[in-house]
């Protein structure tokens, strides 16, 4: 018995969010996370806004690029080639609860510091903990909570979590003991989690519970 990460599990439980709340998966998450968090619809939202986003980009001479023609239509969703680049053009992705916002660094920034306070305005002590808890199964630890995953950066314990794919790749990390988070983002193709955040955070993590100034 193992336990993996899934998207499907997250399109589920989109549709339970709407079955049991009475309103869109979008609305839910706009009123109850986005907003009492001080984001603007400018920094984290479901609309793309062109002006304000920046163009993806994917590795020309890659395998991935080459199976792009296998997967989508290129000349739909890809611009010519710019030098070792190849830009896309603005698409949606249509996967609302597993992946289908916008934003950028300021928002999700905004987000970390919402949620990391005790009792915080999105979710109070009793439920964050259960929220960074890592599961287990049979025992063993999975390097997962509830919908984070988990890692150690110079003995201080951190969550995460890393979206990516066409065009773009983010990383959010919390480290609630250390009451402080990071966020690196992209405008280039990512198709797993890199953990780039673990050669950042080093410079300003120092050891057990301190951080460097």
């Amino acid at each position: 018995t193992g336990l993996k990460y899934s998207n499907l599990g997250y399109v589920l439980l989109g549709q339970l969010i709407e079955r049991v709340s009475g309103t869109t998966f979008e609305n839910y998450v706009t009123e109850n996370i986005i907003k009492p968090s001080g984001i603007a619809s400018t920094e984290l939202s479901f609309q793309i806004e062109p002006t304000s986003h920046a163009i993806g980009y994917h590795k020309w001479w890659s395998l991935t690029n080459a199976l792009f023609g296998l997967l989508i239509n290129k000349e739909k969703f890809m611009g010519k080639k710019e030098g070792k680049w190849k830009p896309f053009k603005y698409f949606y992705n249509n996967g609302i609860a597993y992946g289908g916002m916008f934003g950028s660094a300021s928002g999700l920034i905004k987000y970390a510091q919402a949620l990391l306070p005790n009792n915080s305005i999105l979710i109070n002590d009793y439920y964050k903990n259960l929220l960074f808890t890592e599961t287990t199964v049979n025992d063993r630890k999975t390097g997962m909570s509830l919908s984070w995953f988990t890692g150690t950066l110079k003995g201080n314990k951190y969550f995460c979590h890393a979206g990516g794919g066409g065009g773009y790749y983010v990383e959010l990390r919390v480290y609630p003991q250390l009451g402080v988070g990071s966020i690196i983002m992209f405008n280039r193709s990512g198709m797993k989690d890199e953990r780039l955040l673990d050669k950042t955070d080093a410079f300003f993590i120092t050891g057990n519970n301190r951080m460097g100034t």
